[in-house]
């Protein structure tokens, strides 16, 4: 694939190479209010939370009431008992209609009342999926804020996953499943809802995430439903490469299958067996697979050689390191006397805080310059050279 030369550029055999430095990110400490077994559901449907702000502005039977009535909450409690009382008669669209009402007349910082609308709403012929989502996710955050009760986390988002199903939309079924298991991995409910999900829906690739400049390359491939995350799981064994290689690396990462070594420059293709075992006791139906093309490295000089000196005792010469080329330029300057105390305190060899990108006219002459090949050059690999400078570097003084 990589078909044309590529010639690197070294400003000067002594210095003109200076590595990037970048600052380590920080860790966020771990947010002790979060409640444990938490699902983040913000960033699973971005969507869902303005659909349930539009729900409690102008979703309910919000009413003109006087919230100073003596009256309220005895009204209050009656529409809630009615609509408790419909919800055990079955009658779901009266129940709906009567927790809409309840909502209306304001407190309604109870997850119960959410989550009995969208049940209601959930049960009755043609319930609106909007709200049946809207409602229990309301629920859902009402109750990680009132002690996190599992048993009603667990029916919210149900009732979410079954809101998706209606929708058609699968995925982000799957993706909702698979984070409650990972939150409840025990549950057998949810353990065998996400496998028939799986069953039903099949198992496809939703990411592939390449590195061809890394050492080794890297490719993680993400699927719908993630791989067992248990113990005694290898995923090397579920395994094959057309055609065959043999990877650096095969790992699992939060569930994505990563798989280091690939030959950049080449397509290789990916067996999945079937069996694959995926998280929730799912497995995956049948062979997949998946054709992954590492392209070529990008071309790279890798040098430090502003960071130290050849005695004048040893035969001149540079050792670089480069990936896709074949030749590199090399300037040679001779930096006169009057400029050696500019040239110190300018360089990084003396003052570590300087950056001294090029040598210009500034210091000294250009003694010489060309071009070197690079030895035993091969396509997408890490090659070591030691390259010769010219004689002229034999004359007393000092060269950069």
């Amino acid at each position: 694939m990589y078909n044309h030369r590529r010639i690197g550029i070294l400003l000067s055999g002594f210095l003109c190479l200076a590595a990037a430095s970048f600052a380590s990110p920080r860790i966020a400490n771990a947010d002790s209010s979060v409640p444990p077994s938490t699902v983040f559901l913000r960033s699973l449907l971005p969507g869902l939370g303005e659909n349930a702000r539009m729900l409690e502005a102008f979703g309910i039977e919000s009413r003109s009431v006087d919230q100073n009535s003596a009256t309220l909450p005895a009204r209050r409690a009656a529409v809630e008992k009615q609509a408790k009382l419909a919800y055990a008669d079955q009658d779901w669209s009266k129940a709906a209609s009567l927790y809409r009402k309840r909502l209306g007349l304001g407190d309604t910082e109870h997850p119960s009342l959410w989550l009995g609308l969208a049940t209601a709403e959930s049960r009755r012929q043609q319930g609106n999926t909007n709200t049946i989502e809207a409602a229990a996710f309301i629920a859902y955050r009402l109750n990680q804020s009132h002690g996190a009760d599992p048993v009603t986390a667990k029916r919210a988002l149900l009732l979410i996953a079954q809101g998706l199903h209606r929708q058609n939309d699968n995925l982000s079924q799957i993706e909702l499943l698979s984070a409650m298991q990972r939150a409840w991995p025990d549950d057998s409910i949810i353990k065998d809802k996400l496998a028939e999900a799986a069953r039903t829906f099949g198992v496809h690739v939703t990411k592939l995430t390449v590195h061809a400049n890394s050492f080794p390359t890297s490719a993680c491939i993400a699927l719908n439903v993630k791989l067992s995350d248990a113990p005694d799981f290898h995923p090397s064994d579920w395994l094959g490469f057309s055609p065959s290689v043999k990877p650096a690396s095969v790992t699992t990462q939060d569930g994505t299958l990563c798989i280091g070594g690939l030959p950049a420059g080449h397509t290789t293709t990916i067996i999945l067996h079937q069996g694959l075992p995926l998280q929730a006791g799912a497995a995956l139906p049948r062979e997949a697979r998946i054709p992954v093309t590492i392209p070529d490295r990008n071309p790279q000089l890798i040098a430090d050689v502003g960071h130290y000196l050849i005695p004048a005792s040893s035969p001149p010469a540079i050792g670089i390191s480069t990936v896709n080329l074949d030749k590199v330029r090399l300037k040679i300057v001779r930096v006169a006397e009057r400029s050696l105390s500019g040239f110190f305190g300018n360089h990084p060899l003396f003052n570590p805080t300087a950056y001294q990108q090029s040598l210009g006219g500034n210091y000294g002459k250009t003694v010489w310059q060309g071009e070197a090949e690079i030895p035993q050059f091969v396509t997408n690999t890490l090659i070591h050279s030691v390259i010769a400078l010219p004689d002229v570097m034999k004359q007393p003084g000092l060269y950069a």
